[in-house]
């Protein structure tokens, strides 16, 4: 198996293969078509800047499963058991049976991640690279994209631990079925 998925270990949020390494930032999308013409131009205008800062390589990455909507209405629910406003509450209701009515017709959650690559310096294994060398390098490459995919108007997710959101990344791209019922603390602790 270690020779179909060559994953060495995950430190600092960083994922090191045999050969590469790799860091992971999670970009939440804007609604472009509900943008106006002027502020789609902006936006067009930041990604072309984008492109011209990140002068290096990076993938796009989307993780496409089955939504589950469950823990949005039970805090639907729990706002719902507060209200005191009928006319309110009778508004819940019905925005609970739409959202329950369209996430069980096959509705999908998207991750949008991007995956920026450590870029060796010529004629250097990854191996014979310093560790710290390796962080400095991925962290102000994703520091910059970061910064200049905010500018655009996109959100960036900071997770609390590194280490389990790069793991819980590398599980759902190999695996997208167990991925939706085991999360990334029990696919980590093993490692």
């Amino acid at each position: 198996m270690r020779e179909l998925i060559p994953i060495k270990s995950i430190s600092r949020g960083i994922l090191f293969t045999d050969a590469d390494a790799f860091k992971f930032l999670e970009i939440f999308p804007i609604n472009f078509q509900l943008k106006s013409e002027r502020e789609q131009e902006a936006i067009l205008s930041k990604y072309e800047g984008l492109f011209k800062i990140m002068r290096c390589p990076f993938m796009i990455l989307t993780i496409a499963k089955k939504s589950d909507s469950r823990e949005h209405l039970d805090y639907i629910k729990a706002l719902y058991d507060k209200e005191t406003n009928e006319n309110v509450r009778a508004m819940m209701v019905e925005y609970m049976e739409n959202t329950a009515d369209v996430s069980y017709q096959n509705a999908v959650r998207r991750r949008f991640i991007v995956a920026v690559p450590y870029q060796a310096p010529a004629g250097l294994a990854l191996g014979q690279v310093p560790l710290n060398e390796i962080e400095g390098y991925l962290y102000q490459k994703t520091s910059q994209f970061k910064d200049a995919i905010m500018a655009c108007g996109n959100d960036v997710f900071s997770p609390e631990d590194e280490n389990v959101f790069t793991a819980q990344i590398v599980m759902e791209l190999l695996n997208v079925k167990s991925s939706e019922m085991q999360k990334a603390v029990k696919f980590y602790a093993g490692h």
